[in-house]
């Protein structure tokens, strides 16, 4: 198995081999590996007051308020304009309020 620190490093080379003004996509994907390098360093939780995802999709989260007095963890999207959306329903169609996530983190891989 392949060390965290390698990864990173390859992935900053991949980074750096990534031109940020020749093109959107070019830039989206720049932006994806940089929040792959940053999602790499870190370990666990990561506060929603601190930093938001840079890349819209599905996180799990912490919702402090969803089960009262406990919190509870969830599966939400982020639409990438600083907004989560609720998983209830399957369909994402409801916005969450801004304290309701509070910590999130990169879904586990798949089984």
């Amino acid at each position: 198995m392949t060390d965290r620190q390698t990864i990173i490093t390859a992935l900053e080379q991949v980074k750096d081999g990534i031109n940020p003004v020749s093109g959107s996509r070019k830039a989206r994907l720049r932006d994806a590996v940089d929040e792959a390098i940053v999602l790499l360093k870190e370990h666990g939780w990561i506060s929603a007051r601190d930093r938001l995802p840079n890349c819209n999709g599905c996180y799990l989260v912490w919702r402090p308020h969803f089960y009262p007095d406990k919190g509870m963890p969830s599966i939400c999207y982020f639409d990438g304009q600083n907004t989560w959306h609720d998983s209830y329903g399957v369909d994402f169609a409801r916005t969450l309020a801004p304290d309701d996530v509070s910590h999130w983190m990169p879904l586990p891989e798949q089984p």
